[in-house]
Order: C-alpha cells, then sequence, then structure tokens
C-alpha cells in the first residue's frame, strides 16, 4: 500500500518544493516521517496501521528527492554528481544501518517499541540537520 502511496508522494513533496521551497519540503518530509514513527508506537491497531501506510508512503518520498535538491541547490553542473553521490551513499549508509539497528533491538527486547523510540529521535535529528546544512550551505555559498 505504501509503495502505490509513495508515487503521490514524490509528486506532491516536488510540488511542495516548487511552490514553497525546499525548507518546507525538509519539514514536510521528515515531518510524515516523524509522524510515521509516532503511529508505529500504536500500530497494533488495524486502523492505524493503514493509516501508518499512507502517512509513511508520503514521507518516504525525502529519501529520494531531498537529497538532488539539496546537492542543486548548492553545486553546479560540474560539482553535482560528486555532491550528490557522497549524500546518497551517506543517506543509504544510515537506511541500512537502520534496519539492522531495528531487527538488533527487536531481537534484544522482542518488541519495536525501542525502535520506533529510536528512529522518531534520528528523522527529528535528520530534520534538523538537513535544515542546518541548507542553511549554512547558502551562507558559505554566497561568500565564494
Amino acid at each position: 500500500m505504501y509503495s502505490v502511496v509513495g508515487i503521490f508522494g514524490k509528486i506532491i513533496l516536488g510540488a511542495i518544493n516548487d511552490k514553497f521551497g525546499i525548507v518546507a519540503s525538509i519539514i514536510y518530509g521528515c515531518g510524515l516521517i516523524i509522524l510515521t514513527n509516532v503511529a508505529s508506537l500504536v500500530a497494533n491497531l488495524t486502523p492505524v496501521a493503514y493509516i501508518l501506510a499512507i502517512i509513511f508512503g508520503l514521507g518516504n518520498a525525502i529519501r529520494t528527492v531531498i537529497p538532488p535538491l539539496l546537492a542543486s541547490t548548492f553545486f553546479s553542473n560540474k560539482d553535482f554528481g560528486k555532491a550528490y553521490g557522497v549524500m546518497s551513499g551517506a543517506l543509504q549508509l544510515g537506511m541500512t544501518t537502520g534496519s539492522l539497528m531495528v531487527a538488533y533491538i527487536f531481537d534484544l527486547t522482542g518488541a519495536y517499541t525501542t525502535a520506533w523510540i529510536v528512529l522518531l529521535i534520528l528523522s527529528i535529528v535528520t530534520m534538523s540537520t538537513w535544515l542546518v546544512a541548507y542553511f549554512k550551505g547558502k551562507q558559505y555559498k554566497a561568500t565564494i
């Protein structure tokens, strides 16, 4: 279900970026992922699981939409490939590590609750660091 919703999530995120800018896109996308982690804490209720799939499908677009937008904001066509490659690699490392961490926490505790809380915190950290990167990057680019 979330894969189908994800198609529309990318379109919506792109439209938000076009209309309101990358800051709004970051807040919107990360906000949905934060809500996903909160909903995961009570997803044992079937209706919440459906809502969770929709929220995650919409928010999951950030992993493919935001990095190239951030890279293109600060880097020329000449340097875009390298910058995007580094950003994409870091994001992929985080997603891989996160999946392993969730599985490990479940094996350790027998439940996902702790994992959802950790992912909630990491989602807030992600949103914060992307916003800081954007604003610091603008300052840096202005001095070049």
